[in-house]
């Protein structure tokens, strides 16, 4: 079990029920040990017993290999095992947002739907054939940081929904199509300067700051102002797109392409 985050700690747990063999598992090379805004699964294998804590090359030279990476920060080398037994929790709808970044390119593009995708793992990256999906409505007002909740939550259902199945071999993996497939990866978005670029629509710009607020990464800075919300208005820009019409604290009213943008947060 390659893992790390919430869902990985929530299957670990649950992995107890499998089987009474020990559970070996590929913490993130970004996972300290320590609990933060999310589980360690370091920590949780550390404490609990019928854990061991490998790295990926011991896994790969493992027998009767069962292998289920949830949120694993490396790709699996399907040539250096012999196992089939390959499985993925992939946050988006596949064949949509392989890649990187399933939690800001939805919001970014507009999209009112997303969802987490099961599938084998093959080699490419996200492209195995698909096993289960379930859909995830994304709200108006949802950040990158809410669609991430929702997929664990979601991904954590699915794969406990599937995973005795998966075991059992007693499931049916469908090709994916290659009709709206895309792909993303980490140099294709500028964290660093998320809203460059004020020559948009109200639209635009709102769904860019959504995309990209996740407090405990991020939040995007305008004017001075660190938003947490905006709300598109239905008053016509006059200005040019960028300016500032109206300054309060904690309150900015910017003009865009089409619609003046009202932003709340607070002053940086």
């Amino acid at each position: 079990m390659a893992v790390s985050g919430a869902l990985a700690v929530r299957a670990a747990a649950d992995a107890r029920g499998w089987t009474d063999q020990p559970v070996y598992v590929v913490p993130n090379r970004t996972d300290s040990g320590e609990d933060d805004w999310q589980p360690s699964l370091r920590r949780f294998a550390t404490v609990t017993p019928g854990f061991e804590i490998v790295d990926l090359e011991t896994v790969y030279n493992l027998p009767d290999l069962f292998f289920f990476s949830l949120e694993f920060d490396r790709l699996v080398r399907t040539d250096r095992t012999s196992s089939q037994n390959l499985f993925n929790i992939h946050f988006s709808l596949l064949p949509a947002y392989k890649g990187m970044s399933t939690s800001v390119w939805p919001i970014l593009e507009g999209r009112t739907e997303s969802g987490v995708t099961l599938h084998r793992i093959l080699r490419g990256i996200d492209t195995g054939p698909i096993i289960g999906q379930s859909r995830i409505e994304i709200g108006p007002d949802d950040t990158s940081r809410d669609l991430y909740l929702k997929y664990i939550e979601h991904g954590t259902e699915l794969f406990e929904s599937m995973v005795d199945r998966l075991l059992d071999g007693d499931f049916v993996a469908t090709p994916q199509s290659g009709e709206g497939s895309t792909y993303f990866s980490k140099s294709d978005l500028d964290y660093s300067n998320p809203v460059s670029n004020f020559a948009r629509t109200a639209f635009e710009l709102r769904n860019r700051i959504r995309a990209f607020t996740f407090p405990e990464y991020q939040v995007v800075s305008i004017d001075g102002l660190s938003v947490s919300s905006s709300q598109i208005t239905d008053i016509q820009s006059e200005l040019t797109p960028g300016s500032v019409v109206r300054r309060e604290p904690g309150m900015r009213q910017i003009a865009t392409i089409d619609f003046d943008l009202i932003l709340t947060g607070t002053e940086a």
